[in-house]
């Protein structure tokens, strides 16, 4: 399993966790994340449904992968 780190406080599995905590995911579950607009990255989402200005919703990822250096011998 890939190992992640936060970058926010989250709460994963229940538990409330700090920016850093490190922790891993099954292949195909999706981590913490949050929605925003995809025009307006960290936009607040107050008109998402108004018909004249429809917009795009993503979910982005509230972790980054953590890349572990190779070890040579």
């Amino acid at each position: 399993m890939k190992r992640y780190q936060l970058l926010v406080r989250a709460q994963i599995n229940g538990a409330l966790c700090e920016p850093g905590h490190i922790f891993t995911l099954p292949e195909g579950v999706k981590g913490p994340h949050r929605t925003v607009v995809a025009d307006n990255r960290g936009a607040q989402i107050a008109d998402h449904d108004h018909p004249d200005r429809p917009q795009r919703l993503i979910d982005e990822p509230l972790y980054v992968e953590v890349i572990e250096p190779e070890v040579r011998e």
